[in-house]
């Protein structure tokens, strides 16, 4: 572990080069991330664990965690890749199948001079870029961040991707349902009525699962995502050799710390929906929904989200649902709330034409700009997680 003393507000940084240093300071993290105003689960350090070991063992991996004294008060982690298989960057723990790692600050403290320390160390690095890939861009702790790239004159560009719907939950149910259009409600109830002409039509949340029982209920689950239009394509958990291993690995340390959250649509005692979940901090995160082709028709998929909206209605410890990917047409209008989602690029280490000339190119298609609502969404920007 390398420490940089730095004479600023009595704060000092360390940087963490491998995942065996990252675990010696796990404590820390999950107590920074209870402190933080960040909510997803996947930025504790057993999820975040459970990515860097699957997807960068072999990696460049740096940990900068600022400390205020004995106290932990702001970090980031950041592993290697390539942008557009070409040009090294440094970059938040993201792919293709799941994120995990985010920005963490003390919201008491002055996080300035965290994001400052943090700016620096980044500069330090052998990486000409940072690139920040899918953030909650309205989300306070970014907005630290980004004002302090902004005041330092970084060259930058700034990218709104796409938009993340939440829903507002708990309460009166009926109420709810009677906020929704006529003609949803109508749908629902006729969809219900037609799966249970086929058989009795069950519906399954498992939200306290001991760390054994997680491996076969998860392999149950994607087993339906095989069976929709995801397995044809080879675009299934199932069907990517190996990430079956990361899933359990992160569904193990997610249930071991009481986020993770599995739910099940059954017809005539064969599971046609499944939905992958995170629970933390009063918020759901829909992450991974997977429905089998045969009952297609009957949108199992839209059903289990109706069943899950009723259920959390009636769950004291829920008063959010965050729909995580992009704005559908099926989740618009039932929506209350959306965040922008988007990719930073910033000069880091090396100078010179190269760096210059990529965010040069970068900058054409990428404006700053802030969240337009999607046509048609009544809902309101909040901050994300």
């Amino acid at each position: 572990m390398q420490a940089v003393d730095v004479a600023m507000s009595n704060r000092q940084l360390d940087i963490w080069r491998s995942i065996e240093q990252f675990r010696e300071h796990r404590a820390a993290w999950d107590d920074l991330w209870l402190r933080s105003t960040v909510v997803s689960p996947a930025a504790r350090s057993g999820p975040l664990m459970a990515w860097l070991e699957h997807f960068a063992a072999s990696g460049w991996i740096q940990v900068f965690a600022v400390r205020r004294g004995q106290d932990l008060v702001g970090a980031l982690p950041l592993v290697s890749s390539r942008y557009r298989g070409v040009l090294p960057v440094a970059g938040l723990p993201r792919n293709s199948w799941c994120y995990a790692g985010e920005l963490l600050l003390e919201p008491h403290d002055e996080n300035t001079a965290a994001c400052e320390l943090i700016l620096d160390a980044c500069r330090a690095t052998r990486m000409p870029l940072l690139r920040l890939e899918n953030i909650p861009l309205s989300a306070p702790h970014w907005r630290t961040f980004l004002a302090v790239l902004d005041k330092q004159q970084t060259r930058l560009t700034r990218k709104h991707t796409f938009t993340v719907g939440t829903i507002e939950v708990g309460g009166d149910w009926e109420a709810f349902q009677n906020r929704c259009s006529r003609n949803h409600r109508k749908k629902m109830k006729r969809r219900g009525r037609r799966l249970q002409r086929i058989g009795d039509v069950e519906f399954n949340v498992y939200d306290r699962l001991a760390v054994e029982e997680v491996a076969p209920l998860l392999h149950r689950g994607f087993k339906v995502e095989h069976r929709s239009w995801k397995g044809a394509a080879r675009s299934s958990v199932l069907a990517a050799e190996g990430l079956f291993d990361f899933f359990c690995l992160q569904a193990e340390a997610l249930a071991a710390q009481g986020h993770l959250c599995l739910s099940f649509l059954s017809c005539g005692g064969e599971p046609i929906a499944f939905e992958y979940g995170w629970l933390a901090k009063n918020t759901y995160f829909s992450c991974k929904v997977g429905y089998d082709d045969r009952f297609a028709r009957y949108s199992p998929g839209n059903v289990l989200l109706w069943r899950l909206l009723e259920y959390f209605h009636g769950v004291a410890q829920v008063d959010r649902i965050d729909l995580v990917g992009p704005l559908t047409e099926s989740t618009q209008h039932l929506a209350t709330g959306c965040y922008p989602v988007g990719h930073v690029t910033a000069a880091s280490g090396r100078k010179g034409l190269v760096t210059g000339g990529v965010l040069g190119l970068l900058s054409l298609s990428a404006r700053r700009s802030e969240c337009e609502l999607p046509s048609g969404l009544d809902a309101t920007l909040t901050a994300g997680p």
